[in-house]
């Protein structure tokens, strides 16, 4: 066919195909409810192509954020990158701590324009808890502001964005003690340095760490290392609930669990889930639902289950019915990687084992073309990024991809899944987006007429395997290439 009969056929059936649906990633778990899910697509076949790798001379201990055709990732320095989503090409990076440290736990946010960074200085917390507001289209720093001085403190929670506010927590301690009360704090979007309020509760040991909020309506949802889960009016931060699952009707006291995981909402269940553990000295861990009613902000602890999982800090995705979390930590020791729970009683279905490697990520699962994919990364030694399958009866592995040589680190945290690619970093300092099949842009494993069709009218679910000629824009030079077998993606 020459080039005159391929526009033909393709503008012919072009009115028959619907636009795909393609969205950001632009926070912790991609909302402020800490959804986890989306509708796009994401790399299923074994193995994933590397779009592109980039080394950003620190660990990253941060989940990539994507929002505004850019990726966001905080390097253990305390210097954020901005890359373009499907070449790899660095746009630019700031430094936004005022001394780089070796730790950075805290995901930033993105909307409208703006990217939101809290750092810390690394492990030590020298006591520059500083949160700064970026231009996303330069790097250029609009505002920043410190929130503590004392050494030690930490802004180690996601930073969680929502009706022109931010929020995040502090934490000072150890890795598995809190020595004093940490901070939630919530600031001006339009201004950092606008505090509106701070929350300290009148108790100790009760830290922030990845303990990310949740806003529901008027409400701002979050846990802390003292088993508490507390509900304040997320516009003056007033007091409103708490529970504490170390008391009844929970009772998990023996010893009492760390909340380290956000707590995602469920407007379907009408319950809030996450996940407590307790490193020493028994390694323990369990996945919780708690009711909460949006309307008056209080927790229904008649409805709740609490479930055995093992140690977990992993954030819960919640969908269809099915709770989704990420088992093990730094010590390992536990026996699987992955479950799956059912939502309503917090029963385990099934189960997903990588032999000695455990995961304290949280699931970014992708719902796309009628089946649920999993995605998440391993805090091991040389770890992966996994991709699995709920088949509806069990998981079922679709590919396990390990970064090349010589990276052969950790992977703390897990990935975000944004228009037919993954992103995640490591602890060998680089940073990975997986895409597919080059051309095959509706993910099906097969490269044809149809994937022609579908970049033409716009149909397609991954940019990056649409635009062939790797040129930025997918048009009918794309759907042509495609036909023809010209396939020239952007890859490292």
């Amino acid at each position: 066919m020459n080039r005159t009969t391929i526009i033909i056929v393709l503008v012919a059936i072009a009115l028959t195909m619907p636009a795909a649906s393609a969205t950001d990633w632009p926070q912790f778990q991609k909302d402020e409810i800490s959804i986890g899910w989306t509708t796009d697509c994401a790399p299923i076949y074994d193995p994933p192509t590397m779009a592109w790798s980039y080394n950003v001379g620190g660990w990253v201990d941060t989940t990539p954020i994507v929002g505004g055709d850019q990726v966001f990732v905080l390097s253990a320095t305390g210097r954020l990158y901005a890359f373009n989503p499907k070449t790899g090409v660095k746009n630019w990076d700031h430094q936004c701590s005022p001394a780089t440290g070796t730790f950075e736990l805290s995901v930033p946010a993105y909307n409208n324009g703006i990217v939101y960074v809290a750092t810390s200085a690394g492990s030590a917390g020298f006591g520059y808890c500083r949160v700064t507001a970026l231009n996303a289209s330069s790097g250029n720093e609009r505002e920043n502001i410190t929130l503590k001085t004392t050494r030690g403190y930490q802004l180690n929670t996601p930073v969680t964005y929502a009706d022109d506010r931010i929020y995040v927590g502090d934490w000072n301690g150890s890795a598995d003690t809190t020595n004093g009360s940490g901070t939630y704090w919530c600031l001006n979007a339009s201004n950092v340095s606008d505090i509106i309020w701070s929350y300290q509760p009148d108790r100790v040991g009760c830290g922030y760490y990845w303990a990310g909020a949740a806003i529901v309506g008027d409400y701002i949802i979050f846990g802390d290392d003292d088993a508490n889960v507390t509900c304040l009016y997320k516009d003056n931060g007033t007091f409103v609930d708490y529970v504490n699952v170390s008391e009844d009707p929970f009772n998990i006291n023996d010893p009492v669990e760390e909340i380290r995981s956000s707590i995602r909402w469920d407007e379907s269940t009408g319950r809030i889930y996450f996940t407590g553990k307790k490193a020493f000295p028994t390694r323990t861990g369990h996945a919780y639902a708690v009711g909460f009613n949006p309307t008056t902000g209080h927790f229904d602890t008649t409805d709740y289950w609490v479930t055995d999982t093992g140690y977990s800090t992993s954030t819960p995705t919640v969908y269809n019915g099915r709770a989704y979390v990420c088992i093990g930590g730094v010590y390992g020791g536990e026996s699987v990687v992955a479950r799956c729970l059912n939502a309503s009683n917090g029963d385990i279905l099934y189960n997903y084992s990588a032999g000695s490697d455990v995961s304290q990520s949280s699931p970014a699962v992708s719902v796309s073309g009628g089946h649920v994919y999993i995605y998440f990364t391993t805090n091991v030694n040389n770890g992966s990024a996994y991709c699995i399958e709920d088949t509806g009866n069990g998981f079922v592995q679709r590919w396990i991809w390990n970064p090349p040589y010589p990276d052969d680190q950790y992977i703390l945290q897990g990935m975000a899944i944004s228009k037919g690619m993954v992103y995640f970093g490591t602890d060998g300092s680089y940073v990975y987006a997986l895409a597919g099949i080059c051309g095959d842009v509706d993910y099906d494993g097969n490269v044809n007429v149809a994937d022609a069709q579908k970049a033409y009218n716009g149909g397609y679910c991954s940019e990056w395997a649409a635009d062939v000629d790797c040129n930025c824009n997918v048009n009918v030079a794309d759907a042509q290439s495609i036909y023809s077998g010209n396939l020239q993606c952007c890859g490292p």
